[in-house]
């Protein structure tokens, strides 16, 4: 990891060899981005992916919205409470016809 900006804030530069998967724990009380990102991304790594969420999760909305997007385009994502994320490798998504609110 590089950092292009003053030192501790972004933009950062992140460069690697492929995600590996494994297990990760998430603070819950974070932006939820940060959580849909890695689960966005976990379908392409090499082994299965646990992504466990420490705390109460914020945001729950916006992680139902992108477990529904994920499975919409193929990617099933075993979780029962949105605290514990599990995701098969190797999963990949599929092309589908998706309709996009205007405004969104």
């Amino acid at each position: 990891m590089r950092i292009e900006g003053e030192a501790g804030c972004p933009p950062i530069v992140v460069s690697g060899r492929g995600l590996k998967g494994g297990t990760a724990h998430i603070r819950g009380n974070l932006s939820s981005q940060f959580l849909s990102g890695l689960l966005m991304a976990a379908p392409y790594a090499r082994d299965d992916v646990e992504l466990v969420v420490d705390g109460e999760l914020v945001s729950k909305p916006y992680i139902e919205m992108t477990l529904r997007v994920m499975s919409a385009f193929g990617v099933h994502v075993n979780s029962d409470d949105l605290s514990r994320f599990a995701i098969e490798s190797p999963t990949r998504y599929a092309a589908c016809d998706y309709a996009v609110e205007p405004d969104a």
